[in-house]
């Protein structure tokens, strides 16, 4: 059995305005607003229905986590992956670097037929 307060949060996580529940349990509006007052009680088969769509609600809402982590997992493996690149691309650049100071003795710019040469 659903309490006033979980009725009114439950129409509201699935944005329902008060008519639309109505019409969706074949009430009246005014029946809604005692469910979630507290003054009239759904009846079983409604009591029922109203489990089901908490159900259902929850259900999607842990997709809705589930896919919201993997995209975060999915993200931070892309910036690692980025990382990697650029931190590959820094030793290059550093071993490139570190080879034409060895052969000259001090740091150059070195030349594209250079750098040809040490790829």
């Amino acid at each position: 059995m659903l309490t006033p307060d979980e009725i009114r949060a439950l129409r509201e996580y699935t944005e329902m305005t008060q008519v639309q529940m109505a019409q969706l349990f074949r009430v009246r509006p005014a029946d809604v607003i005692a469910w979630e007052n507290g003054t009239l009680e759904p009846d079983a088969d409604q009591t029922a229905q109203l489990e089901r769509l908490q159900r259902s609600e929850q259900r999607r809402c842990a997709l809705s986590l589930t896919e919201a982590s993997i995209n975060r997992c999915e993200s931070t493996l892309a910036e690692l992956l980025q990382f990697l690149r650029r931190l590959l691309s820094f030793r290059t650049i550093g071993v490139f670097f570190w080879t034409c100071w060895r052969k000259t003795g001090h740091y150059v710019h070195p030349s594209a037929q250079q750098r040809r040469s040490l790829a």
